[in-house]
C-alpha cells in the first residue's frame, strides 16, 4: 500500500441497516429531547439530533409504545449513532421502518 493511503475500515455492523425518516422522543439525563432516525437495524441506528449528547452517554428512544434502552457510539455535529442495549427483534425493526408509511 502506498505511503499516506489507509484501508478502508471493515463495516462492524453485524445486521442489516434500514433507511427511515421517523420523529422520536430520545430522553438524556438533561430531559426529553426530539430528533429523527435516519437508519435502523436490529443493533442500533442513526439519528439527527441537535441536543448536547456526548459520545457515550446512555439514552432511551421513545416512539409510541417501544422504549429502546441505547448508548451513543459516535457523534459528529447533529448527527450521532446509538447500539442499543438490546438487540432488537426483526419485528420492532420492522415497525419502525414501516411506521414513516403510516404517517
Amino acid at each position: 500500500m502506498k505511503q499516506g493511503l489507509q484501508a478502508t475500515p471493515p463495516d462492524l455492523r453485524s445486521t442489516r441497516r434500514s433507511k427511515v425518516f421517523l420523529p422520536i422522543a430520545v430522553e438524556t439525563v438533561v430531559g426529553p429531547h426530539r430528533a429523527h432516525l435516519l437508519d435502523i437495524s436490529q443493533s442500533g441506528a442513526r439519528m439527527h439530533v441537535d441536543a448536547a449528547i456526548a459520545c457515550g452517554e446512555a439514552l432511551m428512544l421513545h416512539w409510541g409504545a417501544i422504549d429502546i434502552a441505547c448508548q451513543v457510539c459516535w457523534r459528529r455535529e447533529l448527527f450521532c449513532g446509538v447500539r442499543f442495549d438490546e438487540q432488537l427483534s426483526g419485528e420492532k425493526v420492522d415497525a419502525l421502518v414501516t411506521a414513516k408509511n403510516d404517517a
